[in-house]
C-alpha cells in the first residue's frame, strides 16, 4: 500500500490581518492502484468534507464583530472650593460665685441635717447645716462660668477673649462672657488648666452649680469642605480620589485634615481650587482607572 499526502491550502480573510487555515487531505491507495479508482472514492470524499468543515469553522470564528468593552465605573464627584472656615471649641463647666469664703468648724463631726442646698440664697445668721465640718459661703452677686481646659486649647481661652455661655439643659438661654482668669499651672490630677469666664449679665436660670456650655470661636482658616463619602486612606493616612478631567481617570491624593463635622470633613491642605474629587464610590476605584461621572456638584 502506498500513502500519498496532498496539501490543500485555503486562505480566509477576516476584514483585518489575513489568517490562513491549512487543511490536510490524506488519500490511501494500494501500490499500483490508481488514485482515481472509484473503489477508493469515499476516502477522497471524506477528506475533502473534513477540509471544508475546517474552513467553515475558521470563517465562522473570524466574523468581524466589535469587542465587548467592560462598562465604566460610575461615581459622583464634587468640585473643590477653598472657603473661609471659622471653627469653634465648646467646653462644659459650672456656675460659681466670683466672691466666696470657705468656713469650717474647729471640731469635726457628722452632718445631721442640711437645711440649704447649693445655689440657695441665705440670710445673715441663717443656719445652713448642723455639725458641718466645712462649707463655702458665696456672695450673691457676680458669677463665673468655670471650665477645665486642656493645654492644647489654651490659645483659645486667652484673658479677655469673648466666650458664649449657654445652659446645658436649655441652649436657648445664652449670655456673653469674658475670660478673666486662667490658672498658671496644670492640675496634676486632671492634666487641665482651670479657666474662669465672667458672665456679663447672669440670668436667674444660671444659679450656682448649674451646668453650662462655653463656646469659643477659633481663628478663621482657608479650607476645603468635602462630604464624608470622599474620605479614603493610603498607608494609614487620609487621602481622596481626584479625577483628571481630560482622561477621566482617577488618582489618589494625600490630604491634611483640620477637623470633622457632622456631615463634612474639613481639609486643611492638599487640594487646589477646581479639582474634581470623587464623593461616592471610592471603594471601587484603583489608580489609573477610567470612570464615568454620574453627578458633579459644587
Amino acid at each position: 500500500m502506498k500513502v500519498r499526502r496532498r496539501m490543500t491550502g485555503m486562505v480566509a480573510s477576516c476584514g483585518g490581518p489575513a489568517s490562513a487555515s491549512i487543511a490536510e487531505a490524506v488519500s490511501i491507495t494500494p501500490k499500483g492502484a490508481s488514485i482515481l479508482s472509484p473503489s477508493f472514492a469515499p476516502y477522497r470524499l471524506g477528506s475533502r468534507s473534513s477540509a471544508w468543515l475546517v474552513c467553515l469553522a475558521v470563517l465562522a470564528a473570524c466574523r468581524n464583530e466589535p469587542a465587548q468593552l467592560a462598562p465604566l465605573t460610575r461615581v459622583r464627584a464634587v468640585t473643590t472650593e477653598i472657603v473661609d472656615f471659622t471653627p469653634s471649641m465648646t467646653l462644659t463647666g459650672t456656675i460659681e460665685a466670683q466672691t466666696r469664703t470657705d468656713l469650717s468648724f474647729r471640731i469635726n463631726g457628722k452632718i445631721s441635717d442640711r437645711i440649704a442646698s447649693v445655689g440657695d440664697r441665705v440670710a445673715s445668721g441663717q443656719v445652713v447645716a448642723q455639725a458641718q465640718p466645712i462649707f463655702t459661703l458665696a456672695r450673691d452677686g457676680a458669677r463665673d462660668a468655670v471650665f477645665n481646659v486642656h493645654e492644647w486649647a489654651l490659645n483659645n481661652v486667652a484673658i479677655g477673649k469673648d466666650i458664649a455661655i449657654s445652659l446645658v439643659s436649655d441652649p436657648r438661654v445664652r449670655v456673653p462672657g469674658d475670660v478673666r482668669e486662667v490658672a498658671p499651672a496644670v492640675d496634676p490630677k486632671t492634666e487641665t488648666v482651670r479657666a474662669k469666664v465672667a458672665l456679663r449679665q447672669a440670668p436667674d436660670a444660671m444659679s450656682l452649680g448649674t451646668l453650662v456650655n462655653g463656646t469659643a470661636p477659633m481663628p478663621t482658616q482657608k479650607v476645603a469642605l468635602l462630604p464624608w463619602g470622599a474620605l479614603f486612606e493610603i498607608a494609614g493616612k487620609p487621602a481622596v480620589w481626584v479625577v483628571d478631567p481630560r482622561s477621566t481617570t482617577v488618582s489618589l491624593k494625600p490630604i491634611t485634615l483640620s477637623r470633622y463635622t457632622k456631615d463634612r470633613i474639613v481639609v486643611a491642605s492638599g487640594l487646589q481650587p477646581g479639582e474634581m474629587v470623587v464623593s461616592a464610590g471610592v471603594q471601587l476605584l484603583r489608580p489609573g482607572q477610567k470612570v464615568e461621572i454620574a453627578g458633579s456638584t459644587r
